[in-house]
């Protein structure tokens, strides 16, 4: 069982019970089967869509912060890139926001993302100078 994944199920059940709400009321306001959201808090599933998160956040009608707290611990990127806004000073200080609250697995991940990304972009200028 991936430690995120139970981070998840702790998150998402605290949540779920702080509105007063039943793992199969969360579901069908979800519109997911409630099984799903039992299954998220219990760390024998994971959130293979993006959607679906989504709809259980907005079923549980969650603050900025807490929606935040449920998308990271799902492995999403803490904010939208809408969120960012127009390049400048704001957007660096969520960018930096953002990447203060990653844990070291998370940090030592992005970071090979990007080694990833900017190694392909790389290559790819290196491929076009040699056309």
């Amino acid at each position: 069982m991936r430690t995120e994944t139970t981070t998840l199920g702790v998150l998402l059940r605290s949540l779920r019970e702080k509105k007063g709400l039943s793992s199969r009321q969360l579901g069908e306001m979800a519109g997911c089967d409630p099984s799903y959201v039992r299954r998220l808090e219990l760390g024998d599933r994971e959130v293979y869509r993006r959607s679906y998160l989504d709809a259980i956040a907005a079923a549980l009608d969650l603050d900025r912060s807490d929606e935040q707290a449920l998308y990271m611990a799902a492995g999403y990127l803490p904010w939208k890139v809408d969120d960012l806004g127009q390049p400048g000073r704001e957007a660096v200080a969520a960018l930096g926001e953002a990447l203060d609250s990653l844990d070291q697995w998370e940090a030592d991940e992005l970071a090979r993302m990007v080694r990833n990304i900017v190694t392909w972009r790389m290559a790819e200028k290196w491929r076009e100078e040699r056309q």
